[in-house]
């Protein structure tokens, strides 16, 4: 399956640069959805003509956003966040209610670079 997302340049030069290699979200219809080798089209915003096209090589599932930004801290959190408490205020609870998370779970992503290109 292929999905299509689009994103503002910082997110997507992280990306493009290979510092940026896990994605983190609820774990909805959406998420359930996605699969080991799905491949997600990334756009970047606002003109969405440069885009990267990136292959879907490991998830995992959590009860809470907590615990997985726990585990994953050290590898892509330390050097932009105090503590999972500050990921949780600056991130999580922006996109995400307390109730959702309760029902839903939370999921972690990795994926790999297959592409980067720009649309005429």
């Amino acid at each position: 399956m292929r999905y299509i997302t689009n994103m503002k340049y910082s997110g997507f030069d992280k990306i493009k640069r290979g510092n940026k290699t896990h994605g983190y979200r609820l774990y909805d219809a959406v998420g359930e959805a996605l699969k080991i080798d799905d491949e997600i089209l990334i756009r970047l915003e606002p003109d969405l003509k440069e885009c990267i096209l990136v292959k879907v090589t490991g998830i995992a599932h959590y009860k809470t956003f907590y615990d997985m930004y726990t585990d994953f801290f050290d590898v892509d959190f330390k050097y932009r966040y105090r503590s999972v408490n500050d990921i949780l205020k600056e991130t999580f609870r922006h996109w995400y209610t307390e109730e959702e998370e309760r029902e839903h779970g939370a999921m972690v992503f990795k994926f790999q670079v297959i592409k980067t290109f720009s649309k005429l």
